[in-house]
């Protein structure tokens, strides 16, 4: 069997080495990998994803697996090509994929299911995202599109949210996109990960991940400074409370609006006082 991983990063790595020492011993290749990726998997020899796709079906790769999000939603999306040539991709297509590529997707399709999350107003310019905050801190700021990670910002005072302002509706730091003004939440965070394929679904092990970049919960988000993982860290009451409010009703919203999927999807919750509430939804 030939497993193509799709990306770069630490995921990537992980995903390539057990996929590697599985039983089956599968052909093992990636795109556009890394030098720690290329010692376990071959490089594809592709520079974009037409040509990703062209060398799989000439090679003809068994399986897909979209590591890295942005190809998801790059270009046509890395699912929406593999199904036009009959390769079976694990990762959502392009339109399903939105739940992360866009903050502002994913919240109206939280509000429009009924599921928990906070609420938010979108701003088009640095003069309504400043009207919608109207000084009250702590505030929470989302850029609309992908930004690895860092295009979310929690505003603790007027300093810090002018500042954020600055880097998305001036400096254009993340590109052209709009801006979330989202309710603080308080709580602590976990994050649940889900396996879907259509309306079927198997919970995995939760998950708290660290963002911040400083000791002490101190510093700007990053895309990540580490994680832990165990059963521990959910209640099985909650865990119980969390596929009833959030997981299920994700996955029926799906179904009703015609949108497909096929791969992981991450809950990033919050278990405020009022229960759990989704902050975002990552897609695998």
């Amino acid at each position: 069997m030939k497993i193509a991983v799709i990306g770069k990063g630490g995921r990537e790595h992980a995903l390539v080495k057990a996929l590697k020492e599985s039983p089956s011993a599968p052909e093992m290749y990636c795109f556009p990998g890394s030098d720690a990726i290329n010692r376990l998997a071959e490089p594809i020899p592709a520079r974009d994803l037409p040509t990703l796709i062209d060398w799989t079906v000439s090679n003809k790769v068994d399986l897909c697996v979209a590591g890295e999000e942005s190809y998801l939603v790059k270009d046509e999306g890395l699912a929406n090509a593999c199904a036009k040539v009959g390769i079976p991709c694990w990762g959502p297509v392009k339109e399903s994929a939105q739940l992360e590529a866009s903050k502002e997707f994913a919240k109206e399709f939280l509000l429009r299911h009924r599921i928990p999350t906070g609420q938010a107003r979108v701003a088009a310019t640095l003069e309504e995202a400043q009207e919608f905050i109207r000084g009250v801190y702590p505030t929470v700021l989302k850029f609309d599109g992908l930004a690895a990670g860092k295009g979310v910002a929690v505003c603790m005072c007027r300093e810090e949210a002018d500042a954020f302002l600055k880097e998305v509706f001036t400096d254009r730091r993340f590109g052209e996109g709009r801006l979330l003004v989202e309710e603080f939440l308080t709580g602590p965070e976990v994050s649940i990960f889900g396996a879907l394929v259509d309306d079927h679904y198997l919970i995995l092990c939760p998950a708290r991940d660290y963002k911040r970049l400083k000791e002490g919960d101190a510093g700007p988000n990053t895309g990540g400074m580490g994680a832990v993982a165990s059963r521990q860290l959910v209640e099985p009451e909650m865990l119980e409370r969390i596929e009833k409010e959030i997981v299920a009703p994700t996955v029926a919203g799906l179904k009703k609006d015609g949108l497909p999927y096929r791969g992981f999807l991450y809950f990033g919750l919050m278990l405020t006082p009022n229960g759990p509430k989704v902050i975002e939804y990552n897609c695998r």
